[in-house]
């Protein structure tokens, strides 16, 4: 560790005892490398401008705030679609998983894609997921896409779980590897779907939670 300039005891190899810690030496360094500037009303707050675009970013601690007129846009829309899809709508899992791989690099083009899905819950705001719509206690589904992906070539996974007709658990997200048929996509895919599945066994068999 070096020592605070200003601050240097002793020869280098003087060892000192480390009384509070002291944040920011290093990532100072390191956006300075990116050109990035400290405001001098506030040390913590640095500031840049990237691709035509004025950047901020701001510093707590261990916590790293980026905000940017085209990132910051985008990445709130979908972080609201990825909360939506998540907790209440499985119909629009595969969309939002697909517009989260774009946000480090927003375009318009991508912003038109995340508004398109904004006017589909616009829509379909009354659509929620209900419960007695069908006497089966519980029915897994799982897909997969083959090569769906147009840049990485991989496949998505997507499987529902429906219980009493409403769905209970559902994800789309691609897969890890490439496949390299239908055949191999579909496995991969019910393999994610089997381990959600024993899950759902061993919390059935466990009922202390109850």
């Amino acid at each position: 560790m070096q020592q605070p300039e200003g601050y240097e005891q002793g020869g280098p190899e003087m060892v000192c005892p480390l009384k509070r810690t002291l944040y920011g030496l290093r990532l100072k360094e390191e956006l300075g490398n990116f050109e990035f500037v400290a405001s001098m009303a506030d040390a913590a707050l640095f500031t840049e401008i990237v691709t035509g675009e004025r950047v901020y970013i701001v510093v707590w601690v261990d916590d790293i705030l980026v905000a940017a007129r085209g990132v910051d846009r985008i990445a709130k829309c979908v972080g609201s679609l990825l909360y939506l899809s998540v907790c209440i709508r499985p119909d629009i899992a595969q969309a939002v998983g697909a517009l989260a791989h774009f946000i480090a690099g927003p375009t318009k083009e991508r912003w038109r894609a995340a508004l398109g899905v904004v006017r589909y819950l616009a829509v379909t705001a009354k659509g929620e997921v209900t419960f007695g719509g069908s006497g089966e206690t519980f029915i897994p589904y799982c897909d997969a896409d083959y090569a769906g992906d147009v840049d990485t070539k991989r496949s998505t996974t997507g499987y529902v779980f429906l219980m009493y007709g409403g769905a209970v658990s559902w994800s789309s997200r691609l897969q890890p590897t490439v496949a390299a048929s239908t055949v191999e996509s579909e496995y991969m895919s019910a393999g994610q779907a089997v381990k959600e599945a024993l899950w759902f066994r061993k919390l059935g068999v466990d009922q202390s939670w109850i």
